[in-house]
């Protein structure tokens, strides 16, 4: 189990994260600064450039862990379990 420190970090990452994905969604990716991320999710632009390098990893943060899982999914099926039931069944938890 991860420690406090550790959960406040992916809580913080995850508010970011969020807090851009609806701006983009509202007004349109290339529209949004960095800076208006920063102060909707109160925190500094500093800290979104700590925990996203870029503007663009606030958009593909989540499909990176996505994929590692749907990879594990079928790297780790049972035999003769099909790969299309594997990413079903990761799909459906």
């Amino acid at each position: 189990m991860c420690g406090l420190r550790e959960r406040k970090k992916q809580q913080t990452r995850e508010v970011i994260a969020e807090t851009a994905r609806a701006l983009f969604a509202e007004r349109g990716f290339e529209a949004v600064r960095v800076s208006e991320v920063a102060r909707a999710a109160d925190v500094s632009e500093k800290t979104v450039f700590n925990y996203f390098p870029t503007k663009e990893d606030l958009v593909f943060w989540r499909l990176e862990a996505f994929e590692a899982e749907i990879l594990g999914a079928v790297r780790d099926r049972a035999a003769g379990e099909s790969a299309l039931t594997a990413f079903r069944r990761c799909g459906s938890t």
